[in-house]
């Protein structure tokens, strides 16, 4: 990261879009969040912006839950949605669930619960996508994990 070798300035850029940590837009207390700014309208639900927030460990025949704090700034023109894999490509025992942000320009806790039946780590996903406009803008938050 450390674009531009400035300590701290980080960025991605992927086909449609790009991804950078800004202090600016935050909920709460958090110290940042991740702008996600799309630039293409190709970035439809079936073409998101896939965002892996990370791996977690899970104790097999325990619920988990996951929740994440998202903003968009349309109401409408964007969506994003907070969600997990099913068994075909996770954890035995882990149904594939999600939770979309509402039609709305508030921060929102998004939440997800799974019980996986073995011990492993579950990746976590955020998929951001256009409605109809270019330059569209989502912040993803913090995270919260609970077993």
């Amino acid at each position: 990261y450390n674009n531009d070798q400035t300590a701290g300035n980080h960025w991605g850029w992927t086909f449609g879009g790009t991804i950078n940590w800004q202090t600016t837009t935050k909920q709460g207390s958090d110290v940042g969040s991740w702008k996600v700014t799309l630039t293409s309208t190709n970035r439809t639900s079936l073409v998101p912006m896939r965002i892996r927030l990370g791996e977690i460990g899970c104790i097999a025949s325990s619920t988990v839950t996951v929740t994440v704090w998202v903003k968009k700034d349309h109401a409408t023109n964007i969506q994003a949605k907070l969600f997990v894999e099913d068994a075909k490509y996770n954890l035995t025992g882990v149904s594939a669930t999600s939770d979309t942000k509402t039609d709305d320009t508030s921060w929102e806790q998004l939440s997800i619960s799974f019980t996986p039946t073995v011990a492993g780590f579950v990746p976590i996903w955020v998929d951001v996508w256009c409605t109809s406009t270019t330059n569209a803008i989502a912040y993803i938050g913090s995270m919260t994990v609970t077993q």
